[in-house]
């Protein structure tokens, strides 16, 4: 197998995070810890990973990021980030949504369930960012919903993921209704990006914008 090198990038909820994959192995993986200050450190970030290894930045063939939904000014951060390295470097970008990401991280770490999963990031004062996945399918794309709304809807025929499983804890329907906790990572963004294959050329990069759903609702 050739080695193909990507820069991943996730910035959709905190932490922030960047990534080196080849292929689909792992290299290396740094957090921002610096809350509200990714904009400042994820520079620095991308140049200490591909330094510590060794990989000079015409070694990468591709740039993925998630483009949400997620925080707003994290996902304007992280887009500019990878328009200004793939603009640079001649390197196609490979648009993520941060929510299948998140199922990807439950089905590759739990092993494969047959139920759907709905990753949840909190869009505050009770409400969500969530889509429906399952087995790499998207069932029902990302919307913003009322979290409480949502869990009346869906409850023990789906698994509910989020990095902000203990925020959003008291928005639950009903006691039943269980959130597991995942981290936000930018390995699991670069491998659905290797698994999906979308990738989007320069001359069609000034096109692509985050999925912020600022206006959308259930």
């Amino acid at each position: 197998m050739n080695e193909n090198f990507i820069l991943a990038i996730d910035t959709s909820a905190s932490p922030s995070s960047v990534a080196l994959l080849k292929n689909e192995q792992l290299l290396s993986e740094l957090v921002i810890i610096e809350q509200g200050k990714t904009s400042s450190y994820i520079s620095k970030k991308i140049v200490d990973l591909l330094q510590s290894n060794n990989i000079k930045p015409d070694e990468l063939q591709a740039i993925a990021v998630g483009i949400g939904p997620g925080s707003f000014t994290g996902l304007r951060v992280g887009m500019a980030t990878a328009k200004g390295l793939a603009f640079s470097l001649d390197l196609p970008v490979a648009p993520v949504d941060s929510l299948q990401a998140l199922a990807l991280q439950f089905e590759i770490d739990q092993s494969k369930t047959n139920k759907p999963i709905i990753p949840l990031i909190d869009a505050r004062k009770g409400k969500v960012f969530a889509g429906i996945y399952q087995n790499g399918e998207i069932l029902r794309k990302p919307k913003r919903y009322f979290l409480q709304e949502l869990t009346q809807e869906f409850s023990e025929e789906v698994i509910y993921v989020s990095p902000n499983a203990e925020e959003l804890k008291p928005y639950l329907a009903s006691k039943l209704v269980s959130i597991i906790s995942v981290k936000n990572s930018a390995y699991f963004v670069g491998l659905q990006a290797v698994k999906t294959k979308n990738k989007v050329r320069l001359k069609d990069l000034a096109y692509l914008e985050p999925n912020y759903l600022i206006n959308n609702y259930i």
